[in-house]
């Protein structure tokens, strides 16, 4: 894959533009490049560009010729009416065309297919052998299962009975089962796989057989995830998209997070050091500017405060930037670089004071009951069959409760929250919903639903409105509330009022069915899987909303950050078959991360960090070269501390002498401004004229070297204060 001055737009809005002077992004046969960035920032574009399904503007964006190219969308396989296994084996085609060529149409194991020649059988099995076809029924049945697809389903289920999670993951088997995720038994060219947010709807036992297998896969694959442990675990490679460029980071997603770690503090110190330099200039320009004498010097220093203004710029950039995916870090970092304010209205919010300056705000609850929903031996199912898939719930949703239900998929989650929010009817047992309860709910499906002709601010109108009358709070939202309440999940401007919702990204989409959530003043949310999507910053905004909401909030999550993040009061865990139980909170732990401990990105970092400092102790001669590398280090330490202690007691005597070239400069310009007068009053004595130029031109070098060695010193003082201070914070 070769990315060159791309330029790539959505309307009249650049999405990417890249020049000749920007690094060309490449991805080498055997690289996992994640593709990283905020929502809406371009990166399903790319992939639908490097996919032939959108054009780019201008610049170089290509896949090597005859690799065999994969692609995964955001939204699953919808509309198809064939069995689970038909559409996901339906683009194995090297393999679907031996077998009629081998066994026939009807797919069981004749002796060969009467139709075919002797010579076309004697070749199609040399092919059935070299791709393996005696074991690609293993193949099948492996990626089915590791997906999380019972077996009983396969040939009898339908896509279209399926929900959208679900047709998803059909999506993906079909991807893995393909010519290019199949490119090492299939013989083709290479394969290249376009992932766009795969993981979503996975559970962790499904995501984490998806990481294995994409461990394991001899193709390149260019992979769109929000998702941190999946990044963190697969990648070769991490290409960030930033201010509409590409910047590519070789290595792991913790050598990426480490090298923006050091980009963050270098910015903060770039920073501080030009604050105090453009301060010093704009001093110096006011003092001398208008003098005759300091022209030449005020209009360097112009120059130089022009350059020192456009590296401010870049390094406020990247120091609200750099460690955006190190959350501790850049909310600590954006707290003190930049404000942001919020015009809607209620009991709680959020602020993310990043590049995004994402918030969340939800309308206080309506009504004063107390108890939301009681349940009392609750048996839920499907709809169609007569037994329960999940049994004896018996739970309570009161006020400022934060429920989280835990499961597998195909465990019964979904089915009891929609049981909760009367979709469907229960199988048995008791429900009951406060007649006062106004209930919210949150279909994982939801960003998949929403009218595509409509734009972001008629749909949240829509929702908001509906049910309005006289006297109700709904009836009085107006186009800027819908606005406001938009622009706070960071969907602004075009996006919010002239592109409609089918040009939006998936992320985008997301927020839109979120941003009417915004303005329905309820008592009780239902949340289906409502990161899916979603970037860290929107996934932070909604957590921290939801914690300090005063109504009942129950949710299903398969995304760790966001469960230990909204800090539950109850964990119900669903066992498929079994009963359902209420459970401390530390179930989450067992449910959301296999190895049994919830570890952050902070302890996932450090631990990374100690892997890779232990793995330097591998080599056989790691004692003398580890005594010579101490040895080393203090003679370079030592030369160190000599070299600082010279320049301190440099910078120590530099305002003594940078006053004495100051004065020395202004008798200097005063001589060259006489000199200039005396050549005026020359006339037509060439000769004289020239003698006196001689004079300022050797006058004027010796005043630019006084000026340079000005230069030094200043910022050698600078340099040396901000040395001492950072010692003194240590």
């Amino acid at each position: 894959m070769c990315i060159k001055s791309i330029r790539l737009s959505r309307g009249a809005e650049d999405l990417l533009h890249m020049t000749s002077s920007d690094e060309t992004i490449r991805c080498e046969p055997g690289d996992c490049c994640g593709l990283i960035g905020p929502n809406g920032c371009g990166k399903s574009s790319l992939l639908k560009a490097l996919g032939g399904l959108m054009e780019h503007d201008s610049g170089e964006c290509a896949i090597a010729p005859n690799v065999q190219l994969g692609y995964l969308e955001q939204t699953g396989t919808s509309g198809s009416t064939l069995t689970i296994y038909e559409e996901a084996t339906s683009k194995m085609e090297t393999l679907n065309r031996l077998k009629k060529t081998l066994f026939g149409d009807g797919g069981e194991d004749e002796e060969y297919a009467l139709h075919a020649s002797a010579a076309e059988e004697a070749e199609a099995r040399a092919e059935w052998e070299r791709v393996d076809g005696d074991n690609a029924e293993k193949r099948i049945s492996s990626v089915l299962s590791g997906l999380g697809f019972d077996k009983k389903t396969w040939a009898t289920q339908s896509c279209a009975s399926l929900s959208g999670g679900w047709q998803m993951r059909v999506s993906l088997a079909k991807l893995l089962l393909s010519e290019a995720g199949e490119c090492e038994k299939t013989g083709v060219n290479g394969g290249f796989l376009l992932l766009d947010e795969p993981t979503n709807h996975l559970d962790s036992n499904a995501k984490k057989w998806l990481q294995n297998w994409i461990k394991k896969y001899k193709g390149t694959i260019l992979l769109v995830s929000h998702d941190e442990e999946v990044l963190r675990d697969v990648c070769t490679r991490i290409v960030e998209v930033k201010n509409k460029k590409l910047v590519s980071y070789p290595g792991s997603y913790a050598q990426y997070l480490r090298a923006k770690s050091a980009k963050a503090k270098e910015a903060t110190k770039i920073l501080e050091r030009t604050g105090r330099e453009t301060k010093k200039l704009e001093t110096f320009i006011n003092t001398y500017g208008a003098k005759a004498t300091k022209a030449k010097q005020a209009k360097d220093k112009e120059k130089k405060l022009e350059k020192a203004l456009e590296i401010l710029k870049d390094a406020k950039i990247d120091a609200e930037t750099a460690g955006a995916m190190n959350v501790d870090e850049a909310e600590e970092m954006n707290s003190n670089s930049s404000t942001s304010s919020s015009s809607s209205s209620g009991s709680s919010g959020s602020k993310n004071n990043n590049n995004n300056n994402i918030s969340l705000r939800l309308a206080d609850p309506p009504n004063t009951t107390r108890m939301y929903i009681q349940t009392k031996g609750l048996c839920v199912g499907y709809e169609g069959r007569d037994e329960p898939i999940a049994t004896n719930a018996t739970f309570e949703i009161e006020r400022e409760s934060r429920i989280l239900i835990c499961g597998r998929n195909g465990a019964g989650k979904s089915t009891l929250l929609k049981t909760l929010a009367k979709v469907i009817p229960p199988k048995s047992g008791e429900l009951r919903v406060s007649e006062d309860c106004e209930l919210g709910y949150f279909d994982q499906d939801l960003a998949q639903k929403l009218p595509l002709d409509k734009t972001g601010l008629e749909y949240v109108l829509d929702v908001a409105r509906v049910g309005s009358g006289i006297g109700s709070k709904r009836a009085t939202i107006t186009d800027q509330m819908a606005r406001s309440a938009l622009g706070s999940l960071g969907i602004t401007g075009t996006a919010a009022i002239d592109r409609s919702i089918g040009e939006l990204s998936g992320g985008e989409k997301a927020r839109v069915a979120l941003a009417g959530f915004m303005l329905k003043p309820v008592d009780c949310l239902l949340l289906d899987e409502p990161t899916n999507h979603l970037d860290v910053n929107s996934i932070d905004a909604i957590t921290s909303a939801l914690r300090d909401w005063k109504g009942g909030v129950i949710c299903v999550t398969h995304n760790p950050r966001f469960a230990s993040r909204l800090k539950p009061t109850t964990v119900v865990r669903c066992k498929g078959g079994e009963d359902m139980r209420e459970d401390e909170t530390r179930a989450i732990e067992v449910e959301l991360w296999p190895e049994g401990k919830a570890i952050t990105a902070q302890d996932l970092y450090a631990r990374d960090c100690e892997v890779e400092e232990c793995s330097l102790d591998d080599d056989k001669n790691e004692n003398d070269e580890a005594a010579q590398a101490v040895a080393q280090a203090k003679e370079l330490e030592a030369a160190e501390r000599k070299a600082k202690e010279k320049r301190r007691k440099e910078a120590a005597n530099a305002p003594k002498i940078i006053d004495k070239i100051e004065r020395a400069m202004e008798v200097l310009d005063k001589d060259i401004e006489a000199l200039s007068e005396k050549t005026l009053a020359c006339g037509s004595d060439v000769g004289e004229a020239m003698k006196l130029q001689k004079q300022i031109d050797e006058k004027t070098e010796k005043r630019d070297a006084y000026f340079a060695e000005w230069e030094r010193l200043e910022e050698l003082m600078m340099e040396v204060e901000e040395e001492t201070a950072g010692a003194a914070a240590a």
